[in-house]
């Protein structure tokens, strides 16, 4: 067990999070990125296994019920159809 360079900055990055509960894991980088503080997405990740932090996962803006894709499909071309 060697120790993370992250709890160094443990006090800043738990007051982040109770100011901002909202951010994502990414956004949680950026915002350290910000402050100097270089770090990565599994870093972040393990920080806050370590200290028991946990993320419910944002919906949509449509409220996560439309269906993937890329939308409605051109009709098929009929390959027995002829020309008129």
């Amino acid at each position: 067990g060697s120790t993370s360079p992250l709890e160094e900055y443990a006090e800043e990055i738990l007051a982040l999070v109770a100011k901002q509960p909202d951010l994502t894991l990414k956004e949680t980088v950026t915002e350290l990125l910000k402050r100097r503080i270089h770090t990565s997405k599994s870093a972040v990740s393990r920080f806050f296994e370590r200290h028991e932090i946990t993320f419910k996962k944002k919906e949509s803006p449509g409220g996560g019920t439309a269906a993937g894709g890329r939308g409605p499909r051109a009709p098929a071309l009929d390959s027995r159809a002829r020309p008129a």
